[in-house]
């Protein structure tokens, strides 16, 4: 069974934390380019930067939180 909701939590090795900081990095890159038309309506680049924040969200924990290999 899964720890669906990471009561237990393991360190992360190298590859990890590089995984973790190059997606991080590359959605600050995203993020600029969400921000950086002035003309563009607000409340439709607000909801593509909350979009982006829950994609960041599961990329990091798909790197941090691999599946349990089953036995």
């Amino acid at each position: 069974m899964s720890d669906t909701f990471v009561r237990t939590y393991a360190p992360l090795n190298e590859l990890q934390i590089a995984d973790m900081d190059f997606i991080k990095y590359k959605a600050e890159d995203l993020l600029s380019a969400i921000e950086s038309p002035q003309y563009a309506d607000k409340r439709l680049q607000a909801i593509a930067k909350t979009q982006l924040e829950g994609a960041i969200m599961f990329a990091v924990k798909a790197v941090t939180n691999p599946p349990v290999p089953k036995e």
